[in-house]
C-alpha cells in the first residue's frame, strides 16, 4: 500500500478477511513469504463479529449473527480495536481509520470513496500510504505495526468509554501531527474536538410506515437491532433500528438526502435448492400438515438473524393439549426468515424482509430509497427447522441468554389453568415444568438478564410475583400493591408505574419490599421499558415521554408527545423506539457524541423545527443552533456549545416549519469552515 509498491493478488477467506498471496518484487523487503505475511497480518486469524450497533465491541448477541456481510465488523486484536464498514470485505488497521472518518467526519457523508480521498489528502500523502487502496489490500509491515500500536494506545489513553470515539480522537492526533506513530504523544492530554450529551439531551425523530397500521405482532432482535413485524397481509417486515453513525448529509453543493429511516422493497421470489442453509422450511418438517386452516399470529427473530420463530393458531376448533404433538399445522415453528410456507388456505404467501427501514438520528426524518441489495450469503453451517405442534399457544418470548423460550398455553376449559412453559430455543422440545396462571394475571414482565419474570395481576390489590425463569417457580410476592406496569432496572431495582396515582416508584426485590424513590408524572403510564443495561427507563403517558435515570432515580428529560396512537415501545441502550399506527418515533438519549458539526446534524430534526415554531421567538432567517436549542428547552450549558453553528433554512422564502425542506449547517471541522446540507 506504499506508493510504488506492487499490490499482490488477493483471495477472499470465509471469514471475509483478505489474505495476501506471496509475490516477488516490490514491497519493503523485495519479497513476501508466508511467515512474513502471518507476522504482519496476525489479526487475520482472530475472530471478527458483526458490530451491528457500532459500539466497537462484540456482544454475546452479536456473535450469534450467522451472516455478517451486511453489517460493520470488528476485531479486538489484543487491545487494538479494528473495524470495517459494511461495504468492505477486508478488516485492517487502515480500514479502521477509513471507517472512523465515515462515522465522525460529517463532510464525507458516510461515503467510502469520499473518506478515502479525504484521508489521502490529510494523512496518506504525508506518511507514504495510499489510502485509496485500503479497501482492497492490507498495509505494509512497518506502517501496519506502527498503526496497530497507535490503535492500542488509543484505547489505553482514550478519554471516552466508547472505543469508536477513542479511535476518532487518535486519528485526529495522527492528522494533526502527520504521523501514524503516536508513541511520543500523550493522547490523554490532547484537546478533543468531540462533544458528548449522553443522558442530557433527548432527540425526537419520526418516520411514517403504512404497514404498521394493522400489524399482528412485533419484536426486537437484540443481535442485529432489527425489529420484525407482521403486517395485515402476513408480510414479515424489518426495521433496522441501529443508529447509523455516518452522517447522511452532504456538502452544500450536493443534493444528499436524509436517511433517518430509509427503505427498499426486495421482491425476489427465487426458491433455493437447499432451504436448510437459510434456516429450514416448515414443509420439510416431520408430521407437518399442509392442509391446516390457520393464522400467522406472531413472528419473533432468532439471534442468528437468519431464522425466526413463527406462531400459528387454528382458525377453528382447538384440540386441547399441553405437549408437543407428533403431527399438526399449528404451534411454534423455527424456520428460515425467508420461509414462505405461509397459510396454504390463502392466496397470499408469507414474504419475509420485504421492506427494510433504517432509523438514523443523524439524518432527520425523511426517508430516501436505498438500492436493492443482493441476497445475503449462505451461512457456512446449515440451520435446521424445528417445531412444537400445538393448537393452544397464545404467545412466546425468547430467553436469548438461556437458549430457551417461554410460551403461554391456553387451557381453554379452565380460566385459571393457563400455563407458562419452557421450550428449547433450537429443538423446540417442551420441558415438563409449568407455572399456572390465574385468570387475572395478564401482565408478564421479563427481566433484562432473562432470569426473572414479574407477574402483575389485574386485581390491583394483589401483590406482583417474582418467578424464576429456569425453574418456573415463584420466588416471592413483593410487598406492594396498586401496580399497573413495571420494568427491571440496574442495581437489583424494579421500576413500577402505579395504577391509582400518576407516579413512578423504584423498589428493591426483597420480601419486605422497600420503596427507594419516586417521581410524579403528568398522567397514567401507558407504556414503559428499560434499556438492556438498566441505566434508563422510558415511560410514556398520553402526552409526554419521560427519560428516567435509574441511578439517580429522577427524571432526566421530559418532552411533549401525543401518544394516543402509540402501541408498542422498545428501549435500547441509546434510544427508545415508539411504534404507532402510522409509523415510528425515536427518542435518542445516548450516542449523542462526536465532532460538533456531526452532533449538530443529529439535533436538527423536523420535530425540533415544530418545537421552535411554537415559541414566540421563532423565525426562518439565518440563526444559531445554540439559540434554537435554548428556546426549545435545552439547558443553556448544553446549548452554548452550538452557538457558533449557523442554520440557514431551505427554501429561504419559507415562513413556517411545514415549508422547510432542508437546512444548511455551517461550522468548523478540524479548523476548516464547512457547510453541510441536511434534508428534512
Amino acid at each position: 500500500m506504499l506508493k510504488n509498491t506492487t499490490i499482490c493478488s488477493v483471495a477472499l477467506a470465509v471469514s471475509s478477511a483478505i489474505a495476501l498471496s506471496a509475490c516477488g518484487g516490490g514491497g519493503e523487503s523485495g519479497s513476501s513469504s508466508s511467515a512474513a505475511t502471518a507476522s504482519t497480518y496476525s489479526y487475520q486469524s482472530m475472530a471478527s463479529c458483526a458490530d451491528t450497533d457500532l459500539d466497537g465491541s462484540c456482544s454475546n448477541y452479536e456473535k450469534q449473527v450467522a451472516v455478517t456481510s451486511g453489517y460493520s465488523r470488528m476485531i479486538d486484536a489484543n487491545g487494538a480495536i479494528l473495524t470495517s464498514p459494511a461495504e468492505l470485505s477486508i478488516i485492517s488497521p487502515f480500514t479502521t481509520l477509513l471507517h472512523s472518518e465515515m462515522l465522525y467526519n460529517p463532510s464525507t457523508s458516510g461515503s467510502v470513496e469520499k473518506s478515502k480521498v479525504y484521508l489521502q489528502s490529510v494523512l496518506g500523502q504525508h506518511v507514504g500510504v495510499d489510502f485509496t487502496s485500503v479497501d482492497v489490500s492490507h498495509g505494509p509491515q512497518q506502517a501496519t505495526n506502527l498503526l496497530m500500536a497507535s490503535l492500542e494506545q488509543a484505547q489505553t489513553q482514550g478519554s471516552s468509554s466508547s472505543p469508536m470515539v477513542n479511535i476518532a480522537q487518535a486519528l485526529d492526533a495522527m492528522i494533526e501531527h502527520k504521523t501514524l506513530d503516536l508513541s511520543a504523544i500523550d493522547l490523554a492530554a490532547q484537546t478533543s474536538r468531540h462533544v458528548s450529551f449522553d443522558g442530557s439531551l433527548l432527540i425526537h425523530g419520526s418516520q411514517s410506515d403504512a404497514g404498521l397500521a394493522a400489524m399482528k405482532s412485533i419484536a426486537l432482535n437484540p443481535a442485529n437491532s432489527r425489529i420484525i413485524y407482521v403486517d395485515a397481509r402476513d408480510n414479515v417486515r424489518e426495521l433496522d433500528t441501529a443508529t447509523k453513525q455516518s452522517v447522511a448529509v452532504g456538502a452544500s453543493s450536493s443534493s444528499f438526502s436524509s436517511r433517518s429511516i430509509s427503505s427498499y422493497d426486495d421482491d425476489d421470489e427465487d426458491e433455493h435448492d437447499d432451504d436448510d442453509h437459510y434456516g429450514g422450511n416448515a414443509n420439510k418438517l416431520p408430521g407437518y400438515q399442509q392442509d391446516t386452516s390457520n393464522t400467522l399470529k406472531e413472528v419473533v427473530p432468532a439471534l442468528n438473524s437468519v431464522q425466526s420463530y413463527k406462531l400459528y393458531e387454528p382458525n377453528g376448533v382447538r384440540n386441547q393439549s399441553f405437549v408437543c404433538n407428533t403431527t399438526g399445522g399449528n404451534g411454534i415453528f423455527l424456520t428460515s426468515l425467508q420461509d414462505k410456507t405461509g397459510n396454504p388456505n390463502t392466496n397470499v404467501a408469507v414474504r419475509t424482509a420485504t421492506r427494510k427501514l433504517q432509523i438514523d438520528a443523524y439524518g432527520g426524518a425523511s426517508g430516501s430509497e436505498l438500492p436493492v441489495t443482493p441476497p445475503p450469503a449462505q451461512p457456512t453451517v446449515p440451520l435446521s427447522a424445528s417445531s412444537c405442534y400445538n393448537d393452544n399457544f397464545e404467545w412466546m418470548h425468547p430467553l436469548y441468554q438461556q437458549g430457551t423460550m417461554i410460551a403461554k398455553l391456553d387451557d381453554g376449559l379452565n380460566a385459571n389453568g393457563d400455563q407458562l412453559r419452557r421450550l428449547d430455543a433450537t429443538t423446540l422440545s417442551m420441558e415438563s415444568i409449568t407455572y399456572t396462571l390465574d385468570s387475572d394475571e395478564k401482565t408478564i414482565i421479563f427481566s433484562k438478564d432473562d432470569n426473572e419474570i414479574l407477574i402483575i395481576s389485574d386485581n390491583r390489590q394483589s401483590a406482583p410475583k417474582l418467578v424464576e425463569t429456569k425453574t418456573l417457580t415463584e420466588r416471592l410476592a413483593l410487598n406492594i400493591t396498586d401496580v399497573l406496569n413495571a420494568s427491571f432496572a440496574s442495581g437489583g431495582q424494579i421500576v413500577m408505574a402505579l395504577a391509582s396515582e400518576n407516579k413512578i416508584i423504584w423498589t428493591d426485590k426483597a420480601p419486605n419490599t422497600q420503596q427507594l424513590g419516586s417521581v410524579n408524572l403528568d398522567g397514567q403510564v401507558k407504556l414503559m421499558d428499560s434499556s438492556p443495561n438498566g441505566a434508563f427507563t422510558v415511560a410514556i403517558t398520553a402526552t409526554s415521554v419521560y427519560l428516567l435515570d435509574n441511578v439517580k432515580r429522577e427524571i432526566a428529560k421530559q418532552i411533549s408527545f401525543d401518544a394516543s396512537q402509540t402501541t408498542n415501545l422498545f428501549v435500547q441502550n441509546d434510544k427508545a423506539i415508539a411504534i404507532n399506527k402510522n409509523g415510528v418515533d425515536y427518542f435518542q438519549f445516548a450516542n449523542i457524541s462526536g465532532p460538533k458539526l456531526k452532533v449538530a446534524s443529529q439535533l436538527v430534526t423536523k420535530e425540533l423545527l415544530e418545537s421552535w415554531e411554537k415559541t414566540s421567538t421563532s423565525h426562518w432567517n439565518s440563526t444559531s443552533l445554540g439559540y434554537v436549542l435554548t428556546q426549545t428547552g435545552t439547558s443553556a450549558s448544553s446549548a452554548q456549545a452550538f452557538n457558533d453553528v449557523t442554520l440557514n433554512w431551505s427554501p429561504s422564502t419559507a415562513t413556517q416549519a411545514s415549508q422547510i425542506t432542508g437546512v444548511y449547517i455551517n461550522g468548523t471541522n478540524r479548523g476548516d469552515r464547512v457547510q453541510l446540507y441536511k434534508a428534512l
